[in-house]
């Protein structure tokens, strides 16, 4: 019984048997606060510190609205760019879906969806020069 406790204790001191050491408890702790506190800032809307109104904002930009209009059109033309970007992409993701290449699909899909995303962009940029209103809602935005 004598042998079998001493062994214990030697070789708890060669070998660290605490578990929580070995999976590093602290590190992954630390990991997952740090991921609450990037998502928290991702969602957090933060506040503009002055408001400004199209005008002023023109004057202090030194625009026209000749440049506005031209601004306007680029966009206009970029949201029908990502808008067929977007449907070849999701056609051709189709096709790979069809042809059981899983791992294309999903790049595909994320590439649709990011040129929906910058589709929108662009669309919510030409509202706001239709309107001629800075920091219009994303419900301003669907109701019109």
């Amino acid at each position: 019984m004598g042998f079998w406790r001493g062994t214990g204790k030697v070789m708890g001191q060669i070998v660290d048997v605490r578990v929580d050491k070995w999976v590093g408890v602290d590190a992954i702790q630390e990991n997952t606060s740090m991921l609450v506190r990037w998502v928290k800032g991702i969602f957090r809307i933060e506040k503009s510190t002055h408001s400004e109104t199209f005008e002023t904002a023109m004057a202090r930009l030194n625009l026209t609205d000749a440049m506005i209009e031209q601004r306007r059109r680029q966009y206009s033309i970029l949201v029908y760019i990502f808008l067929a970007f977007a449907g070849i992409v999701f056609s051709y993701g189709i096709y790979l879906a069809y042809k059981h290449s899983w791992g294309g699909l999903s790049l595909a899909m994320a590439l649709t969806v990011y040129s929906l995303s910058q589709a929108f962009r662009y669309d919510f940029w030409v509202y706001q020069l239709n309107q001629r209103k800075l920091g219009c809602s994303l419900k301003e935005w669907w109701l019109s």
